[in-house]
């Protein structure tokens, strides 16, 4: 005997949790009684042929206070370097989105790795985190949950402000460490942690 494909779907995607949501919209979809006109499916290709690329940030500022998106801009703009065709969109007043968050879009991509590598960025005391942003992502795909950091570490004994001891020591703070460096006059070492 065979079984309907709704069927089928059921018994092999029960222990996938998206698998168990998609059979039940199936088999509501199938309850509405949908003409052949109606069932057909919305397809968009959101790609544009020939358009120039986007170099997007997404960012989010960690305050529990609501700012206007021209005031990150004009904190965050002079701190980047004015960049050239730098545009801010605020994105935070939708339900998906916390409020304070807001994508920059850059004219090249060297401003957009330059401004994300130069973290930690703040607003008035307050951080920001970054996500790499693509136009087409949704806004619940946005998750806000690493910030970069530089860690300091105070005096540090003669023998190892090396190179090579610099590295095991930031490999101790973060594994994955992506920059050290050293305050010969301080007598420091600094080290990039990228997304902790």
């Amino acid at each position: 005997m065979m079984s309907s494909s709704a069927e089928r779907g059921k018994q092999k995607d029960s222990s996938d949790p998206r698998g168990a949501t998609r059979s039940r919209l199936e088999e509501a979809m199938a309850k509405l009684g949908l003409t052949e006109e109606e069932a057909v499916p919305l397809v968009l290709d959101d790609v544009e042929v020939g358009k120039k690329p986007k170099w997007m940030l997404a960012r989010k500022v960690l305050y529990r206070n609501q700012f206007h998106i021209q005031t990150i801009a004009s904190a965050l703009r002079p701190a980047w370097g004015n960049p050239r065709g730098l545009d801010f969109r605020s994105v935070g007043e939708n339900t998906f989105v916390a409020e304070n968050t807001f994508v920059a879009e850059f004219e090249s991509q060297r401003d957009r790795g330059r401004v994300r590598d130069g973290s930690p960025w703040h607003v008035s005391k307050n951080a920001v985190i970054l996500e790499e942003f693509v136009e087409c992502m949704q806004p619940s795909e946005l998750k806000f949950d690493k910030l970069q950091l530089w860690v300091r570490v105070l005096n540090l004994p003669f023998n190892l402000r090396t190179p090579d001891w610099g590295k095991a020591i930031a490999k101790q703070i973060d594994k994955n460490s992506a920059q050290v460096v050293f305050d010969l006059v301080g007598g420091f070492l600094r080290e990039e942690s990228p997304w902790m």
